[in-house]
């Protein structure tokens, strides 16, 4: 995984380990798309198919999180600052700019339906 750098005001050091601490979350997952399915289903997680904000990954990444929204596609991970009263939020930056293939694959076969016991159904 390779970081790209944050555009606002977090500073390079707290970046840094922000993304660290991202890249060691998700390698703890497992090493394939079915390792990471298996281990989000052990811990109850559940999203929704073809939605960024809302898939399994980005639900995982911001379940303890009051401040980030996390955005997931099949390529990168984008935060998103939550503004409280506000019905925008700010966009932080990329993290992670370039998904190891473990997690890329997961999004791409949990968008296609592989793995139906991590959706959730709209509400």
């Amino acid at each position: 995984m390779s970081a790209t750098k944050y555009t606002d005001k977090m500073s390079d050091k707290s970046f840094k380990g922000f993304t660290t601490y991202l890249q060691n979350k998700l390698n703890a997952l497992g090493d394939n798309a079915y390792g990471v399915a298996s281990t989000l289903q052990v811990k109850g997680v559940k999203g929704l198919k073809q939605d960024s904000q809302q898939c399994a990954l980005a639900v995982y990444l911001g379940r303890n999180s009051k401040k980030y929204v996390y955005s997931v596609g099949d390529r990168s991970v984008t935060i998103y600052e939550k503004r409280p009263g506000k019905d925008v939020w700010a966009r932080r930056g990329e993290a992670i700019g370039s998904f190891d293939h473990p997690h890329r694959d997961f999004v791409v076969q949990f968008d296609k339906g592989f793995f139906p016991g991590l959706e959730k159904t709209k509400s």
